[in-house]
């Protein structure tokens, strides 16, 4: 598969970053041998492949930088890109399939590994027993980015009752971690300094 490899991209979805690979890409890596976009429409609709779960379209320039239409290109979950491979029921096609699941299986450990750096530096407050203890890895982690997301909401907040819902629900996540976070006042006071909240 030396001949053919496809690029593994990531993608945030639901707040849960995926590998994801480029549907082009993995067209010339299967040598079809027919038109990309009749190829990758025909598959979407003959095996119900759903948007927004399996794949997501992107629109962008034509490659070769000439003006006219844009093209619409497609991200792939891995496993639509393994059922796709398999579909072509060739030699390329499950090689292409072994192919994602080894790169699958590295860059999850890759993604595991950042995700336990990052983990290993958020500081617990002291004397204080953490709910946390009783979390798995993955559900302190998810925790964790959505106490990030809580945050960007609040920063774009427009009424003080949105601000106070958001922060309660932000100040919780955070009491189950163990991170300390600055009152309401605080954050809003930095905010309007134009500075970046901190204790979070």
């Amino acid at each position: 598969m030396e001949n053919a490899l496809i690029p593994l991209l990531t993608a945030e979805v639901e707040a849960e970053t995926l590998p994801i690979c480029n549907a082009r890409d993995l067209h010339a890596a299967l040598q079809v041998g027919r038109v990309f976009g009749t190829w990758i429409t025909d598959r979407i609709e003959q095996y119900g492949f759903v948007e927004g779960e399996d794949y997501f379209p992107v629109s962008g320039n034509r490659s070769d930088g000439k003006p006219g239409k844009k093209r619409t290109d497609y991200h792939l979950s891995i496993d639509m890109a393994k059922e796709l491979a398999m579909i072509e029921n060739n030699e390329i096609g499950r090689a292409v399939r072994r192919y994602f699941i080894q790169a699958e299986k590295t860059l999850r450990e890759k993604l595991q590994a950042e995700l336990r750096e990052k983990a290993a530096h958020v500081l617990p407050v002291r004397g204080v027993k953490l709910m946390r203890d009783g979390l798995s890895m993955r559900d302190t982690l998810k925790l964790q980015e959505h106490s990030r997301k809580l945050l960007r909401l609040l920063v774009t907040a427009e009424t003080a009752a949105e601000r106070k819902n958001l922060y309660l629900h932000f100040r919780q996540i955070n009491l189950t971690l163990g991170v300390p976070t600055l009152d309401l006042a605080e954050i809003e006071t930095e905010l309007s300094c134009g500075q970046p909240a901190k204790g979070v």
